[in-house]
């Protein structure tokens, strides 16, 4: 009797690799893997063990060409055949969590695990389900029991980095990142994710060095550009970030994040009509996209096209109400047109959404001043000051209006 097999996807497309030149083509060469697996079920000579393994190689290559139903049937089939099947199972939680079914997902590695308690893969796919769903506690035990069963598994320290990440706990991430990197020094992943870590860490000359890595590794890597991107805006390096967001958008056209912040930098130099045509086209690609029209409300409003600023800011909040700097932005462009009681309506929604966003009472403090409402402005300003402190101009502020209190 045969017994499982383990296909994994790295090594089916190794064995593409090798089939001849007029069929090297990824999606040729699975298409003949789903074919020659299908002959073999098909054939009578097969008995239930190498039927079951063939059922899960098929699935396998359904999985990989990104076939997520037609891998789970193939795998279910391998299990009805031999329900032992500890690889079925744990292929099956795979394509699962592909599909977003992280539940379904959880549960098949798990069966994986009980049946073969020392697979490290198992362990390192359901902590991946567990992470998908935000239990990232979970999800740093299994990566940890991956590790322990393979301490040169270089996917497990990576998977456990990401979910330190997701934690904000980023020098343990760091620290998984960097022996993913040296027990594999071509992971260009790694080196983007260590790369986010330093950047969260406010340290942009680490980051840029990371990024520079995964771009090294992959020149075509797209994601490496435009984070390194964002390094570089963080720095005030504009002229550098416009250039990685221009290649990133030269390798991935649709890259509607990329054309955002790439209008971002262009605002940010005062190349107003340069920022709004990157946010619109970051507006065409993803019109679900709130941040690209509060980004071309604000180089709208730096313009001085207020209405169009108002109408962008208020597209923002309806595709995300809580979106607090849209309220502020709306607001502000409102004051300047001195529509007080809409900026004051706009400030106050800001202010109930983000209770630190201190510009906020700042403004609203202006406008209950100029609307004669002392008591009101005098309050704003010393919210402002509490989360201020240090700015004089809310001390003349609120001298200001307890003179004109006083004389009330």
């Amino acid at each position: 009797m045969s017994k499982p097999i383990r296909i994994v996807l790295g090594a089916l497309m190794a064995g593409c690799a090798g089939v001849p030149v007029w069929a090297d083509d990824r999606a040729l060469c699975l298409d003949k893997q789903v074919e020659a697996c299908t002959r073999l079920i098909d054939s009578e000579k097969q008995d239930q063990a190498n039927r079951a393994n063939l059922f899960t190689v098929r699935g396998v290559a359904h999985h990989a060409k990104g076939e997520f139903d037609q891998a789970i049937s193939d795998y279910s089939e391998a299990l009805r055949l031999d329900p032992r099947n500890a690889n079925a199972f744990i292929d099956r939680g795979v394509a699962h969590e592909k599909k977003g079914e992280l539940d379904l997902a959880i549960a098949d590695a798990s069966e994986g695990i009980r049946l073969d308690p020392r697979d490290p893969i198992a362990f390192n796919n359901r902590g991946n389900a567990h992470n998908a769903k935000g239990e990232h506690d979970q999800a740093i035990a299994d990566f940890s029991e991956a590790i322990r069963l393979n301490p040169t598994y270089a996917n497990a320290f990576y998977n456990r980095g990401r979910a330190h990440e997701d934690r904000g706990e980023h020098d343990q991430a760091i620290a998984d990142f960097s022996e993913a990197i040296r027990l594999r020094p071509n992971y260009a992943d790694a080196f983007i994710h260590r790369g986010l870590a330093y950047q969260n860490k406010r340290e942009h000359d680490k980051a840029i060095v990371d990024y520079s890595g995964a771009i090294r590794l992959d020149p075509t890597y797209a994601s490496a550009f435009y984070n390194r991107g964002n390094a570089h805006s963080d720095k005030g390096e504009l002229d550098l970030a416009i250039a990685d967001y221009s290649e990133a958008i030269r390798l991935d056209s649709k890259y509607a994040h990329a054309f955002n912040n790439r209008g971002n930098a262009h605002n940010a130099k005062g190349e107003h009509d340069q920022a709004i045509a990157d946010n619109s086209e970051a507006i065409r690609l993803d019109p679900t996209y709130a941040n690209a029209f509060y980004n071309r409300g604000v180089a709208h409003s730096d313009k001085g096209e207020l209405d169009l600023a108002i109408a962008d800011y208020s597209e923002a909040i309806r595709l995300d109400p809580t979106f607090g700097d849209a309220f502020y932005g709306r607001g502000s462009a409102h004051q300047v047109k001195g529509e007080l009681d809409q900026a004051i309506a706009d400030y106050s929604e800001a202010i109930r959404i983000n209770p630190n966003l201190e510009n906020a009472f700042y403004n609203r403090g202006l406008v209950s001043e100029k609307k004669g409402d002392i008591a009101a402005a005098l309050a704003d300003y010393q919210s402002y000051q509490r989360l201020v402190p240090n700015d004089p101009d809310v001390s003349t502020a609120i001298a200001r209006v307890t003179k004109q209190k006083a004389r009330e």
